[in-house]
C-alpha cells in the first residue's frame, strides 16, 4: 500500500498546525485526529484528546509577539531553482526514495510543506473551519503509519488500536529557511527552523483562522543550506495551487459491515485519504485508514469495520483529498514534498 506520510495530519491536531488554528471555532476536536501522524514533533507531544462530545477547545498558538523572525525575500525574490525535476508522487512511500544502487526505497531527510482546507461538520452542521500551514524537516523509519498498533490490513487499508507504548524516534533537520509568498495575515511568510522539533517556526503574527484564501495559489521559496550539515537541501522556488474541500456521503457505521463512502472527484487532486475513528464504551480507539484514488467511490470491506466498536462514545468520518509534489535532487540525498489538501470530517 503506498502510504502517504501523514504527519502533516497529525499536525492537524491543533496543536501543532502553527498559526493556523486560531478562532473560537478551531480545536483539536475538529481535525482529522490528534494521533493521526508519525514525524515532526507532534508524535511525542500531541497525545491522546479525550473526547466526551463537548465544546470545541481553543487552541493557542505557541508563537509569541516578539518572535523576531528576518523576513527578506519578497515576491519578486530572484533564488535560482536547484532542485531538479518533479517526480511521479508514487514512486516511493512519503518520507523515502530509490536508492540509486539498489532501487529500493529507503527513508531520508525530507522537507514537507503542507496546506491544508479543513472543514468540520456536526450533525450535518458546519461546525467550524481553517485553512492552515506546515513546514517540517525530518525523516523517521515509521513514516507512513499511525503511531499506534496495527490490527489489520487490508488492500488499501490499514486498523489502528492503542497508542505504542514508546513514541517513533524522529530526526529533526535544519533544511534552511522556507518563505511563503499569498499567505495571510504576513506576506511574504519566512518560516524558520525551530530549536523544539522538526516543525518550522512561522513569522510573528502569523496568527488566524484562515491562512491563505481558498484555492489560493501559493510560492514556496529557499535559499537551501549553506556549509556543513547533515543533510543538504538544494534551493528552490515552486507554485502550488491549493484545492477546495468536497462534500462526501458515507453508509452509517455499522461494525462487521461494509461501509461505502462516495465523493466528487477533484482534477486538482491525485489521492485520497479516508479515516473512520471510533472510541469506544469501554475505553478502545479503533481507526481505518485508507488511501485510495480520487475516483469518487470506495468501499471499506466488512472484514475491516468488523474492528470498531459496536458501543461508542464518539465517532467521526474524514475524507481529504491531496496533491503532492515530490522534488527528489540529484546531487543530495533528500527528498521536498509539496503538498496540498483538503478535507471534511463529519461528527
Amino acid at each position: 500500500m503506498r502510504e502517504k506520510m501523514w504527519w502533516m495530519a497529525a499536525v492537524l491536531s491543533g496543536a501543532v498546525m502553527v498559526a493556523g488554528c486560531g478562532g473560537e471555532d478551531v480545536g483539536q476536536d475538529d481535525v482529522s485526529g490528534e494521533d493521526v501522524g508519525d514525524v515532526s514533533d507532534a508524535g511525542g507531544d500531541a497525545g491522546d484528546v479525550e473526547d466526551d462530545g463537548g465544546e470545541d477547545s481553543d487552541v493557542i498558538s505557541d508563537v509569541g509577539d516578539d518572535a523576531d523572525v528576518e523576513n527578506d525575500i519578497g515576491p519578486d525574490a530572484d533564488v535560482e531553482d536547484d532542485a531538479g525535476d518533479v517526480v511521479v508522487p508514487d514512486d516511493c512511500p512519503s518520507g523515502q526514495r530509490a536508492n540509486k544502487t539498489s532501487g529500493e526505497c529507503e527513508v531520508v531527510p525530507t522537507l514537507l510543506v503542507y496546506t491544508q482546507d479543513l472543514q468540520s461538520y456536526r450533525d450535518g452542521e458546519l461546525a467550524s473551519e481553517q485553512r492552515g500551514v506546515l513546514v517540517c524537516a525530518s525523516a523517521s523509519e515509521t513514516s507512513g503509519s499511525l503511531p499506534r498498533v496495527a490490527l489489520a490490513q487490508g488492500e488499501r487499508c490499514r486498523v489502528y488500536g492503542e497508542g505504542l507504548s514508546e513514541p517513533p524516534e524522529i530526526t529533526a533537520y535544519d533544511a534552511g529557511p522556507v518563505t511563503l509568498v499569498g499567505l495571510n495575515p504576513v506576506n511574504p511568510a519566512a518560516y524558520t527552523p525551530s530549536e523544539f522539533g522538526s516543525c518550522y517556526q512561522p513569522p510573528s503574527g502569523m496568527v488566524g483562522q484562515f491562512l491563505f484564501d481558498r484555492e489560493a495559489e501559493l510560492r514556496v521559496i529557499s535559499a537551501g543550506t549553506e556549509g556543513e550539515v547533515e543533510a543538504e537541501f538544494p534551493a528552490f522556488n515552486r507554485t502550488i495551487q491549493t484545492i477546495a474541500p468536497a462534500d462526501f456521503s458515507h453508509d452509517p457505521i455499522a461494525p462487521g459491515e461494509a461501509m461505502e463512502l462516495s465523493w466528487t472527484p477533484n482534477a486538482d487532486a491525485s489521492e485520497v485519504r479516508l479515516d473512520v475513528d471510533a472510541r469506544g464504551a469501554d475505553g478502545s480507539h479503533v481507526t481505518i485508514v485508507c488511501e485510495v484514488a480520487d475516483n469518487g467511490r470506495y468501499v471499506i470491506p466488512a472484514e475491516l469495520t468488523e474492528y470498531l466498536p459496536e458501543e461508542r462514545t464518539s465517532a467521526f468520518v474524514y475524507l481529504e483529498q491531496s496533491h503532492t509534489e515530490r522534488i527528489e535532487p540529484e546531487d543530495s540525498n533528500v527528498l521536498i514534498m509539496l503538498s496540498t489538501g483538503a478535507a471534511v470530517r463529519k461528527r
